[in-house]
């Protein structure tokens, strides 16, 4: 697993040594009762200043291996995003766009998330947004996203056991019957390793 708090300015302050010394309090609870590996990841929402962040070492890209997990604002599109994925990219840190399928400006933004992916960003939907747990209307979209190539990794965004699961099977199955179960694996488990150990996606 790969812990992704958020961190929002004026709302989720978590610092990079806040999330750390979390991480590392999780892990020595569970060492020696559940075998398994946890990740340092963060949620980041867009600044425009991410990029002097980065270099001032404040934000988490993703186990430290130059992937960042970006969220964007969920009802409008900024202008300059473009701009901050070409700075971002600079700086040696490919932005992984979070759950792009829940954000209201999706069904009339394919082709600038396509510009998106274009320019080196990747693309992250969730689980339950292909298998309808957030509406129809998600799941259009993220089938959408998906037969149009611009995704390459299908996450849990787990919340909690009960209200949002960490269960990746149901999705690959169906990523499985519009791309394929070879291409559905990889979007569960051959790139979200990549990323992990910080390799270039195929």
């Amino acid at each position: 697993l790969v812990a992704t708090p958020h961190i929002r300015d004026g709302l989720y302050p978590n610092s990079r040594d806040e999330i750390m010394d979390t991480l590392h309090e999780l892990r020595s609870r569970l060492e020696g009762r559940i075998d398994i590996d946890i990740y340092s990841g963060a949620e980041v929402h867009i600044t425009m200043d991410l990029p002097e962040k980065i270099n001032r070492n404040e934000i988490l890209s993703i186990n430290e291996e130059g992937y960042l997990l970006l969220e964007l604002p969920g009802h409008l599109l900024p202008p300059r995003t473009e701009d901050l994925i070409f700075n971002l990219k600079l700086a040696k840190i490919t932005p992984i766009i979070a759950h792009p399928e829940r954000c209201g400006w999706a069904s009339s933004e394919f082709d600038r998330l396509k510009s998106f992916v274009d320019n080196g960003a990747l693309v992250q939907i969730t689980a339950m947004s292909l298998t309808g747990g957030f509406g129809k209307g998600i799941r259009s979209i993220t089938k959408n996203l998906l037969k149009r190539g611009l995704v390459s990794v299908i996450a849990s965004d787990s919340h909690s056991p009960e209200h949002r699961p960490p269960k990746l099977s149901m999705a690959r199955e169906a990523a499985a019957k519009i791309v394929g179960k070879e291409a559905a694996t990889a979007l569960v488990k051959d790139n979200p390793l990549r990323i992990i150990n910080g390799k270039a996606l195929e």
